[in-house]
């Protein structure tokens, strides 16, 4: 676990124009954006950059604003004895981030399968247009009660696609 959980929270989404999302790798023209300027909680106590473990939480923190914006909320959760987990991270580190970087992190789900989802990710700063991580995350649906993966509704399915 990072000393940097604080520092993982993320603001609120932001639509952002002008970002050929599909040039840089998004599955999609319209995915879930969020921006985020650096700041002093955001950096590491021993090398001064964003450290690899905060980027995973971001990724967390992506998926969980995007889901809720759909409606999917903690409590929309509780209700229906449901719970995501993570399967599988695959992260590409593309290049540091520093102190008063503006970044553009954008997310979006690819596929859905009987009960478990690929989501991926893009990280970008605008000032040097670079993409700095690519990510992919696979999630799975599981039930809070029987502790067991849990067939995803295809309803569920077409909103986050759609």
């Amino acid at each position: 676990m990072s000393d940097r959980a604080d520092a993982a929270a993320l603001p609120a989404p932001a639509v952002v124009h002008g970002i050929d999302w599909m040039s840089l790798g998004a599955g999609r023209p319209d995915p879930f954006t969020l921006r985020l300027t650096v700041g002093k909680s955001h950096i590491s106590r021993i090398v001064p950059h964003v450290p690899n473990t905060l980027f995973v939480q971001w990724l967390e923190s992506m998926a969980i604003a995007h889901s809720e914006s759909l409606g999917y909320t903690d409590q929309w959760h509780i209700d229906h004895d449901l719970i995501w987990f993570v399967r599988r991270h695959e992260i590409d580190y593309l290049a540091e981030v520093m102190l008063g970087d503006e970044l553009v992190m954008a997310t979006w789900v690819e596929a859905f399968h009987k009960t478990s989802s690929p989501r991926r990710y893009v990280i970008y700063r605008p000032r040097d247009e670079k993409v700095v991580c690519r990510a992919m995350t696979i999630w799975v649906l599981v039930s809070r009660s029987r502790s067991k993966p849990q067939r995803i509704d295809p309803e569920m399915a077409a909103r986050y696609l759609a």
